[in-house]
């Protein structure tokens, strides 16, 4: 009897090591290697702002020479 009972624990554990190594592959595939094309889009609020208003004017009164691109002083230094 005592040979059948050695069998069976040894049948045993080689049943639980290939429960736990499945266990542990299925785990692994659905976790570890997961899907390279899944994103996750996390936002973070720090506080809040006050409303800002921003007002532009443009007006046609200024001088031709006002209307340039290049700044004052590097006339000499542009191209053209």
């Amino acid at each position: 009897m005592k040979k059948r009972n050695k069998k069976l624990t040894v049948a045993l554990l080689a049943l639980l090591g290939l429960v736990s190594a499945g266990g542990t592959f299925a785990y692994w595939q659905g976790q570890v290697l997961a899907p390279a094309d899944v994103s996750e889009t996390v936002s973070i609020n720090i506080g809040t702002a006050k409303d800002v208003t921003t007002v532009l004017n443009v007006t046609e009164t200024l001088a031709a020479e006002a209307k340039k691109l290049v700044p004052a002083g590097q006339v000499n230094n542009s191209v053209g």
